[in-house]
């Protein structure tokens, strides 16, 4: 459905069902209703108490709804796809898909990205690739309406795929977010205020991907974003993971990351290769540098993934040891108990002949509260060391060497 020349003006009546495939181009669709016998669009007017229902444009079946240039519609809108439906956006810089919201503040800003008032669910596929000159922004928002007991509210702003969701030079913003199949984004970015859940893999090419997500609540400290599945890089790049404040401001900050245990977690990932994650700089709390990283180049802080699948970050005044095979760096670790199971994990042909060293970052409990010392339980033969000066262990329990 798409015009020669000027754009131009569709007006019906009801939801657009698609019964093949369809590509809007350089129309404005203007939804009319009835109002004392004459045709006319509904305003939104909160004194009046009127306001402008979204419409639904479906398809029905296995079929492609390409959004291309210059598309608009005079309400909000629900995109409503199925088990087979593919949704692609190919709006090029400057001539941008765009709904109506209910308030004047909605429909006068954000003229730079394609804007959907509504919601987007139910697509098994959802393409969003762009030339990377081109404008690959979708931001799918709540929009006011009135529930059933007549009360104002906002809704909607979801955005949910059936199976697998594309992304090459996009920017994907939603109330929510929710990915049944895998994900594969190359220098794009996804931002959710709300629910935001990949249930399977995540596969990103390039160096400005990212994923910003918001905590639950003021009290509630935990990020929503969730990556059920395994994350690859096809070319060895990190991908960014922000966590914003929820303090009920309308432009939320970055938060920052310390403290106790939900402060620290950055996202929910239980399969995933936590080195691949980089927190925003701004998420991390000023001077993370590692004492420990004689070249200088290492920053201060490590990632820890709890039984929960969350990812935690602390810092290297937190790190109670470091453990090494021989001279390769295992990693670094919280707890006494951590170093030990990460050495009785360690897998090698030729253990028997083998040196772990277990390097302590710090005292190892208090003299008021000494720690139970569990020795490893490995054929290697085990070091305990320290970094720098002498360094204390306290503990309260007989030893055993097994």
């Amino acid at each position: 459905m798409t015009s020669e020349g000027d754009v131009k003006n569709i007006y019906y009546q009801g939801n657009i069902t698609a019964n093949t495939g369809l590509t809007l181009k350089n129309v404005n669709l203007n939804s009319k209703v009835k109002v004392n016998g004459s045709w006319t669009n509904v305003v939104f007017d909160k004194e009046q108490n009127t306001y402008t229902k979204p419409v639904t444009l479906t398809v029905a079946g296995a079929y492609i709804l390409n959004l291309g240039d210059n598309v608009t519609f005079n309400t909000p809108l629900i995109l409503k796809g199925n088990n087979a439906a593919t949704l692609k956006l190919t709006a090029a810089t400057g001539k941008t898909l765009k709904t109506v919201g209910n308030r004047a503040t909605e429909n006068a800003g954000a003229t730079d990205v394609n804007l959907i008032y509504g919601s987007v669910t139910g697509f098994a596929y959802v393409d969003l690739n762009t030339d990377a000159d081109a404008n690959g922004k979708l931001y799918v928002e709540k929009y006011v309406t009135k529930d059933k007991k007549e009360n104002w509210v906002y809704t909607d702003g979801a955005f949910t795929v059936v199976k697998d969701l594309t992304l090459a030079n996009a920017q994907l913003k939603a109330a929510s977010v929710t990915v049944s199949g895998n994900v594969t984004m190359t220098d794009s970015q996804v931002e959710a205020d709300g629910t935001f859940t990949f249930n399977k893999d995540l596969t990103y090419t390039g160096t400005k991907n990212a994923l910003t997500t918001i905590r639950k609540s003021a009290t509630d400290l935990t990020p929503y974003l969730t990556v059920k599945g395994n994350v690859a890089s096809t070319d060895g790049s990190t991908i960014t993971v922000k966590v914003l404040e929820n303090n009920g401001i309308n432009v939320p900050k970055l938060a920052t990351l310390k403290d106790n245990n939900t402060c620290r977690r950055l996202l929910v990932a239980p399969k995933a290769d936590t080195s691949l994650f980089v927190p925003d700089s701004a998420n991390l709390k000023e001077g993370n540098k590692n004492p420990y990283d004689e070249t200088g180049k290492k920053t201060g802080y490590i990632f820890f993934r709890d039984k929960s699948g969350y990812v935690n970050i602390y810092y290297a005044d937190e790190v109670q040891a470091a453990v090494y095979a021989d001279y390769d760096l295992l990693g670094y670790y919280v707890t006494w108990a951590d170093a030990v199971a990460a050495v009785n994990a360690y897998k090698s042909n030729n253990l028997a002949s083998e040196t772990i060293r277990i390097v302590l970052c710090k005292d190892l409990g208090e003299a008021l509260q000494p720690a139970n010392l569990t020795l490893p339980s490995t054929k290697a033969t085990v070091e305990v060391a320290a970094y720098g000066d002498s360094t204390q262990i306290y503990y309260n329990n007989n030893i055993s060497l097994r």
